[in-house]
């Protein structure tokens, strides 16, 4: 058996992965452009949410200016009116006009969210949904305002009604706003010139606030121990005098004692394990590096000489197989669409 021969069950296992790879790279650009196609319908609803609320901050502007008209107009008509039935024709014709102004707004917004609905037919049950909500909180933000209309007393104003009070109201309204403003400035310069003044804190040392936390640990402990009576033992113990030093001045070393600054390896070797030392440790590393080193070359040179394939004609002939079974199965499948586009031109 030569060596194609041998490698021709590889050719299954390497279609596989051709077509795998293809498939999973037709996956790969679904999903990209599934991707892409949900950006751009996030941004157009994006965009119609954005120019409804335009829409709709534009009819609440329109509105809030009627009203301030019928308002103005309601307070021309007291002021201009000679008796109290009159001021309070007056004001009912001005809350007739405020409520007709706000139908015509609420008729506005009705037609404009038809024509947002007719103009963005690209889900229709979304956007439905959306104008009807749109509309009950138009219709419940107007019948708020109905009912606080309702709720506020109405003030009789007497005869000598002077329609210009109000301006110096607001004047003064301004001025505390003002003085305000000017007091909390003035607060925070005078902060940061403080800021600026104070010297720096002086940071407590670690050894005082260790103190200070374990002072009443400490004062318990105290009296715990003046409480309890100490036993005899304990009292001999803490009489007893402390083993010596050797690395203290006083202390003296015995005649003959090697001196534990100035001691040589060989003593220390027979000191700690009761014999000489054979071999030194720089002999024992050196010998060891060389031993990896030789492990080393020796598996380079396994890996380069003794294990290298043979021959890599076997590979080229798999490749030229393979190409000639993709060729084939290509010609198959366009005789399969041309079959199939030929028969439904038969059919139509």
């Amino acid at each position: 058996m030569t060596s194609t021969e041998r490698a021709r069950p590889r050719s299954g296992w390497a279609l596989r992965s051709l077509f795998q790879g293809q498939q999973q790279q037709q996956q790969q650009q679904q999903q990209q452009q599934q991707q892409q196609e949900l950006r751009q319908h996030q941004q157009q609803q994006q965009q119609q949410q954005q120019q409804q609320e335009l829409r709709q901050h534009q009819q609440q502007q329109q509105q809030q200016q009627q009203q301030r008209s019928g308002k103005r107009k309601a307070t021309a008509a007291a002021a201009a009116a000679p008796s109290p039935q009159i001021a309070t024709a007056a004001t009912a014709a001005a809350t007739a006009a405020a409520a007709a102004a706000t139908a015509a707004a609420t008729a506005a917004a009705t037609a404009a969210a038809k024509a947002a609905a007719a103009e963005a037919s690209v889900e229709p049950q979304q956007q439905q949904q959306q104008q009807l909500q749109q509309q009950q909180h138009q219709q419940q933000q107007l019948q708020q305002h109905q009912q606080q209309r309702q709720h506020q007393p109405q003030h009789h104003q007497p005869q000598h009604y002077q329609p210009h009070q109000h301006q110096p109201q607001q004047q003064q309204q301004h001025q505390q706003q003002q003085q305000q403003h000017q007091q909390q400035q003035q607060h925070q310069q005078q902060q940061q010139q403080q800021q600026q003044t104070l010297p720096l804190r002086r940071v407590a040392s670690l050894r005082s606030l260790l103190q200070l936390r374990g002072a009443p640990q400490q004062q318990q402990q105290q009296q715990q121990q003046q409480q309890q009576q100490q036993h005899p033992a304990d009292e001999i113990e803490a009489q007893r005098p402390l083993a010596p030093n050797p690395y203290d001045g006083s202390y003296k070393r015995p005649l003959g004692a090697p001196d534990p600054f100035d001691i040589p390896r060989e003593k220390f070797h027979q000191f700690m394990w009761g014999r000489p030392q054979r071999f030194s440790k720089e002999f024992k590393a050196t010998t060891l590096g060389l031993a990896l080193a030789c492990f080393g070359l020796g598996l380079t040179w396994l890996t380069a000489f003794l294990m290298r394939p043979d021959d890599f004609e076997w590979v080229e002939a798999e490749r030229r197989r393979l190409a000639a079974l993709k060729r084939r199965l290509q010609q198959q499948q366009q005789q399969q669409q041309q079959q199939q586009q030929q028969q439904q031109n038969v059919r139509s």
